[in-house]
């Protein structure tokens, strides 16, 4: 028996393998709206803009390590948490397409990168100056992005000409695209561990459904890791990936959770605060 999915609306169908050689048919939303969202703005879409923009900025990073427009090359491990400095350089896959957001963070990654002594970008120096700008992430990439995909609108509101009111907010057509993915992360956040032991299929259905915002469920990413290797053995086929653009690659997510715990000390590093080690979860 599967478990559920969510109730995704889906007009498309691909096919992957499963083992013993047999086909499946797997259905991909098409929903012209939602294709292209990267997992920054998936998260923004689904739970809204008030969201911190330090997690934005983390999923954008975690989103381009994975994608190979970055990576990490080494880190030096001091006494304290303060002699913790891990180092980035560009991936294999720096020049590949991706959507507007992404690109905007590479290019600026790519530009310090540059002028670095020695090839390598202090992540934590990288992620203050950004936080530190005075730019929320969220105002001048996310909603904007969210804007032309017709998910949110700016809107003025005056009353009598002498009060008002402005801001961002979903349209119809993203209250029911928040609502679907909400759906859709919330099966993917209870069942993923479940659907990658004993229906691997089903596990390459929901990343195939959901695209990028898989990459919202960091708790879920040791169990990803591990389903890495056992799509490349059991030859299973994810089509995950932006619309017209270089799927998400299995064979860069190994080593996932602890780049993405490399980010997350970075970003406390940024934000000059305290945090405790992660140890990864059990997936046994």
């Amino acid at each position: 028996m599967f478990h559920r999915s969510g109730n995704l609306e889906r007009d498309s169908s691909s096919t992957v393998t499963v083992p013993g050689g047999a086909y499946m048919s797997v259905h991909v939303s098409k929903n012209t709206n939602t294709q292209g969202l990267c997992a920054a703005e998936s998260f923004v879409l689904a739970f809204g803009s008030g969201t911190d923009s330090s997690h934005i900025l983390r999923l954008l990073l975690v989103e381009l390590r994975t994608r190979g427009i970055i990576q990490r090359t080494s880190a030096h491990r001091g006494k304290s948490q303060a002699d913790s400095i891990d180092r980035w350089t560009v991936g294999p896959e720096v020049d590949s397409p991706i959507n507007d957001t992404l690109a905007h963070l590479r290019d600026q990654f790519l530009n310090v990168h540059r002028h670095s002594i020695d090839g390598a970008v202090d992540l934590a120096s990288f992620m203050e100056a950004i936080l530190g700008s005075g730019d929320s992430i969220i105002e001048k990439l996310i909603l904007p992005a969210l804007q032309k995909h017709h998910l949110y609108e700016y809107y003025t509101f005056r009353k009598f000409w002498l009060f008002g009111s402005h801001g961002w907010r979903l349209t119809t057509e993203g209250e029911t695209q928040s609502f679907q993915l909400q759906r859709l992360l919330m099966d993917g956040q209870r069942e993923f561990s479940f659907w990658s032991n004993h229906f691997p299929h089903r596990a390459v259905m929901f990343l195939n459904e959901s695209g990028p915002a898989a990459l919202t469920l960091t708790s879920l990413y040791p169990f990803m890791e591990r389903f890495g290797t056992q799509i490349h053995r059991d030859n299973l086929r994810p089509s995950n990936g932006l619309s017209g653009e270089k799927s998400l690659c299995f064979t860069t997510w190994a080593g996932l959770w602890r780049d993405d715990q490399a980010i997350f000390e970075s970003l406390a590093r940024a934000q000059h605060r305290e945090v405790m080690p992660q140890t990864s979860p059990s997936i046994i």
